[in-house]
């Protein structure tokens, strides 16, 4: 007799991109993967294939008892699943404990039988990185009456300080959400929603906890703090700090997206963690079709008469497909899935961009590729193959305020390989095997070369000035960024019993980042003009108006100085006594025309050598962790500690860090041991690297080399030399120089109120250390110029003779620092029959006086932003309150889906700005008051704004075993297009101060056809 006991678990203008320059063979990163690659790739497989395995799963931990409660052993124990090519199987040991590890997410049937009991089953879902436990009582085999118990796993896990969501495409595919990974973290706890991403891809990063949504540069927005793992392999862009690749969202099994108590197994961050695990394929063959399609005429009108503010209409197709299914009964499964969106937007130009009415048409198309093959070459073994593609093209704008002579046109392709191989061993023990092959090669040429080198033109502060007046010339010379990522993981886990329940789990994991960056000469120069207006505006004059920022000024005096035999000194030097003084200096006027047809000759960036700078980095790190149950208790203790090289383009050691150790703890407490309510403690530290910019920066030994010019006494003069040391090195590493961490303390109370209705409440505080700014040597090491706040050599591990020949170096922000507190609350019920929802809450407050993220900004290089400065702390820019976040979705028996998301927030604070050479660097900084001191930092807040967007479908049978479902998607359902950002900067050329620059998008329409099978 079977005793069943199922439990529900939780066209025209064209430059030719064959002009792109061709990098020599050292700095090709090795060119694409090549046959031999996959020949070493699989040797290296085969090798370590007896005692190997890989990550991205969950286990599960039986105990079988009799009807007496006491351990059964030699029971024998099945696990299936659709998600396993054949079932696996193991044998109860003596005290009735048997652990089946290394399980794909899905949902699980375990099968106890042994002689003279009744047969138990239970039916599970399971989902990556948490183990279930499992008690499996057994019965004296008897005729009777079969009995059903249905039970449903806690939403909340009592077991764990981990706070995680799990997200699949069956429990999201009924919310309007964008169609990627980016989006699906939209949906979690602590995540702040997009605003205007449309149905189609996340336009902005999502940002988490102490993950800032702000950034210096243009106060651009989004997050540039998260890490995204694809099947283990990390995609995060290792110049941007963003996803980095594309998928059809129909290959995601599962992504789970950890915002606190992160393992120490993965490196964590200040943003939230995403894994995501593609489909296997299956037991049967299975598929899915997709077409979602926008036009422009399903787009409400614009409510704004400020052309300036309508963005352009999309018209886009989004189609893909999915197929997967057995090769070998038992034996092989094969996945494949592919994907393309493309644009062919209308861009109706502002009348900043063009002076008469004009449209333009942006085109932009992405295809995307997955293919899997999987092998199980033995009952506890399974080898795995994957490869990803990831194909762009782009042609033009979707900024209506951009002059189309400014264009560009870009390519961006990304192949990546992966083999894992999977083996269990007896007695509990798993090893964990994982290589990946992965290169990016991206390119930009201007669409419009005719239109000749780059110019931007200056007017006077305040004045606001159409951007066809400012932006001319062409977008510059072409450019070509070929990354490569290498990366490779052992890992043993072992499984005891002894006081309690422990998974040990240790590993040694590998990556080597490279990026190589060229250019390639065309004009060989990009200009900064004065306005015809402003002709005869002397030194000290720009520098009074903030056009030749202090700092900057500051730069072409000293080079001045340095060189008294030059033109420009003799025709500064108005006495001719050989002394250039600081009167003499400001007094120079700029008022010459020659060679410049737009404005009065005043800055100039000449390409003086075109060549390929290559740097990366090496890391190596090792972890260490417990995962320890002792009756109502559970502690996750662990450690990561982290060895980086910075390496410069010619294969040379620009710093090797000290190993770094990154501790990790989770405490869970089982309030009242019966898995329904939990008090929780994380708290870990966790490592920021440097992005790639700032490693090209310091690292370029071969790249190209720009001279900054300046003109002045009736020609040109060369100030400052950016780029390789084949002249003078641009920039270094401080030699005790560290990698920003971020500290994290969290605590969380959830409770399981029903079976499917959870509340989770968590408190939380970050801190973020270590902050990396570069640093101008002229300026802090002499008290002369930075007074009370200067810093020594040895302040940054140099000797009292400094850091040499450069222009800057890399150091460890003096004084810098970011905290950051929040609540987060949710109450959710679980999508399960008719409907599910989701109701969520958070609260932030961050405070700090640096949003530097491993940026070259200013606050190494200008005295008055320094962070020690007392106007410098204050609210973090971009730190969002309050927000609100609403969101389910309800089926009927009539094969109709209703689905809504909601989502309010109170504003993002800003600070009072002025640019830092607005039209080219556009760097943020304290707005200066006119007596001289400078504003508080985040005093300002921006507009609060509310949303909804609504999904209605209708699901109705097709064939024998398929099922077709229409869908229309409504965006901003109120058609709410108040400003969700206003102006932040005085001296914007574009926009007054807090005059809105960006609104919420009008209310759209997008339809959608999907079959599976």
């Amino acid at each position: 007799m079977k005793t069943r006991l199922p439990i529900d678990a939780t066209g025209s203008r064209r430059a030719s991109f064959a002009a792109a320059p061709r990098p020599p063979a050292a700095a090709r990163l090795g060119g694409a993967v090549r046959l031999r690659d996959l020949i070493w790739l699989s040797a290296l497989a085969i090798l370590l294939a007896s005692w190997s395995d890989a990550g991205n799963s969950g286990a599960i931990m039986l105990t079988v008892v009799g009807p007496t409660g006491a351990a059964v052993a030699g029971a024998a124990v099945a696990v299936a699943s659709s998600s396993l090519i054949a079932p696996r199987r193991a044998t109860t040991g003596a005290e009735g404990h048997v652990v089946v590890p290394a399980l794909p997410p899905g949902s699980y049937r375990v099968t106890v039988k042994l002689s003279g009991y009744e047969e138990a089953e239970r039916e599970i879902a399971l989902v990556q990185d948490r183990t279930v436990d499992l008690v499996i009582p057994l019965e004296v085999e008897a005729v009777r009456e079969t009995i059903v118990v249905r039970e449903t796993s806690p939403a909340v896990d009592t077991r764990s300080a981990t706070v995680a969501a799990h997200v699949t495409v069956a429990q999201v595919e009924a919310i309007p959400i964008g169609r990627d990974y980016r989006a699906y973290a939209q949906l979690v706890p602590g995540v702040n929603v997009v605003p205007n991403s449309d149905g189609i891809e996340t336009r902005y990063e999502p940002a988490s906890k102490s993950g800032n949504f702000y950034y210096d540069r243009g106060a651009a927005m989004g997050s540039r703090d998260n890490v995204y793992l694809l099947d283990g392999f990390n995609l995060t862009d290792m110049a941007g700090g963003t996803g980095a690749m594309a998928l059809d969202n129909d290959a995601i099994l599962e992504e789970e997206v950890i915002t606190s108590g992160v393992p120490a197994e993965y490196p964590g961050g200040s943003g939230y963690l995403a894994n995501i695990v593609t489909r296997l394929g299956g037991p049967t063959t299975s598929g899915s079709l997709d077409y979602f399609l926008q036009t422009p005429s399903m787009y409400d009108r614009f409510a704004t008469g400020d052309s300036r503010l309508r963005g352009a209409r999309e018209d886009k197709r989004d189609g893909g497909f999915t197929i997967g299914g057995p090769l070998a009964r038992d034996r092989a499964w094969y996945f494949a899935a592919g994907q393309e969106r493309s644009n062919s937007d209308d861009v109706e130009l502002s009348a900043s961009a063009s002076p008469a009415a004009r449209r333009e048409t942006y085109r932009f198309r992405r295809t995307n590729g997955l293919g899997k093959v999987t092998v199980r070459p033995g009952d506890d073994s399974l080898l795995t193959a994957v490869v990803f593609a990831d194909l762009r093209r782009t042609d033009g704008s979707r900024d209506v305020n951009l002059p189309p002579n400014r264009y560009g046109e870009g390519r961006d392709d990304t192949l990546t390989y992966g083999l894992t191989y999977r083996r269990t061993l007896a007695a509990g023990t798993l090893v964990e095997l994982q290589l990946f092959d992965s290169r990016r090669d991206a390119r930009t040429v201007p669409a419009d070369p005719g239109a000749g080198p780059m110019n931007t033109v200056l007017y006077g502060p305040g004045t606001t000035v159409p951007a066809y007046l400012r932006d001319l010339g062409s977008s510059g010379d072409p450019s070509r960024t070929v990354q490569r990522k290498r990366q490779g993981e052992i890992a043993l886990t072992r499984f005891a019993h002894a006081l309690g329940d422990h998974q040990i789990k240790a590993g040694v994991q590998w990556q080597r980042w490279e990026e190589a960056n060229s250019t390639e000469r065309i004009f060989g120069s990009s200009m900064t003009s004065l306005a015809a207006p402003l002709a005869g505006l002397t030194v000290g004059g720009a520098r009074d108006l903030n056009l030749l920022p202090a700092s900057e000024a500051d730069v072409i005096y000293r080079a001045l100085l340095a060189a008294p035999a030059s033109a420009a000194f003799g025709a500064l030097d108005t006495d001719h006594n050989g002394v250039l003084t600081p009167a003499e200096f400001a007094a120079a006027a700029f008022g010459s025309t020659a060679g410049n047809t737009a404005g009065v000759n005043f800055l100039r960036q000449q390409l003086e050598y075109a060549g390929v700078n290559n740097v990366g980095h090496t890391d190596w790190a090792f972890f260490l962790q417990d995962d320890w149950r002792l009756g109502r208790w559970s502690v996750a203790a662990g450690t990561r500690v982290e060895k980086v090289r910075y390496f410069a383009s010619d294969g040379s050691t620009i710093l090797a860090m000290s190993p770094a150790v990154y501790p990790r703890l989770g405490v869970a407490w089982d309030v009242g041991g019966d898995g329904r309510q939990k008090l929780s403690f994380a708290y870990g530290r966790y490592s920021d690297p440097l992005l790639s910019p700032m490693v090209r920066f310091a690292g370029n030994l071969s790249g190209s080399i720009w001279a900054d010019e300046v003109f002045l006494g009736g020609s040109w003069f060369s100030y400052r030399t950016r780029g390789s040391a084949t002249l003078a090195r641009d920039a270094g590493f401080a030699p005790d120089l560290k990698n920003q961490v971020a500290t994290e303390f969290q605590l969380a109370y959830g409770v399981n109120l029903t079976p499917r209705v959870s509340f989770l409440a968590q408190l939380y505080h970050r801190r973020e250390d270590n902050l990396i700014e570069d640093y101008d040597p002229a300026v802090y090491f002499n008290p002369a110029v930075a007074g009370r706040l200067a810093l020594t050599p040895e302040d940054f591990g140099y000797t009292a003779s400094g850091p040499g020949a450069v222009n800057y170096f890399l150091g460890n922000l003096v004084g810098g620092k970011r905290r950051a507190w929040g609540v987060d609350l949710s109450l959710e019920r679980r999508f399960a029959g008719a409907w599910g929802a989701s109701l969520q809450y958070s609260w932030k407050r961050a405070e700090g006086n640096s949003t530097s993220n491993g940026d070259a900004n200013l606050q190494g290089d200008f005295i008055d932003l320094d962070p020690r400065q007392p106007y410098m702390y204050g609210p973090l820019p971009g730190t969002i309150e309050h927000q609100v976040k609403a969101f389910g979705s309800y089926r009927t028996r009539w094969g109709v889906e209703v689905g809504a998301l909601a989502y309010w927030n109170s504003g993002a604070v800003f600070t009072e700005s002025d640019l830092f050479r607005p039209g080219s660097y556009d760097i943020a900084y304290n707005h200066r008051l006119p007596d001289g001191s400078y504003v508080r930092a985040g005093s300002e807040r921006q507009p609060a704004y509310a949303t909804v967007d609504l999904r209605l479908g209708y699901a109705l049978p097709a064939g024998r075993a398929g099922r077709l479902k229409l869908i229309v998607d409504v965006m901003n359902a109120t058609n709410n297009q108040g400003a969700l950002r206003i102006e932040e900067a005085h001296n914007s050329p574009d926009f007054a101060y807090r005059a809105p620059r960006l609104l919420l998008a009008p209310r759209r329409y997008q339809l959608g056809v999907q079959y599976t099978w």
